[in-house]
């Protein structure tokens, strides 16, 4: 059995998604899951590399504004297909 993370990016969110990351390796068989980091390609990353994630980047339109930008890079992302028997979504501003 494997999941799918979709985290949705917000720039300037670095120390929650780092949290985010260390709480998911933490709590998680790092090998049941990929993570697929998702951000707006007109914003700068802000962020390092980290090994096994994979970022992806989808150009929002500019009416997509707060909230909707990441519901726009969800639907992006799982447009493109997700591996996986289950897929968890996160915002990278939204701390659970």
């Amino acid at each position: 059995m494997s999941t799918t993370i979709l985290i949705a990016y917000r720039p300037g969110t670095n120390e929650i998604f780092d949290a985010c990351i260390e709480s998911i390796h933490r709590h998680t068989k790092y090998d049941d899951i990929q993570i697929r980091v998702l951000y707006d390609e007109n914003l700068r990353l802000d962020f390092a590399p980290i090994d096994g994630i994979q970022v992806e980047s989808y150009p929002v339109p500019e009416h997509y504004l707060g909230s909707f930008i990441h519901g726009f890079l969800l639907d992006q992302a799982i447009a493109k297909g997700i591996d996986g028997d289950y897929m968890l979504t996160l915002d990278s501003d939204a701390f659970p």
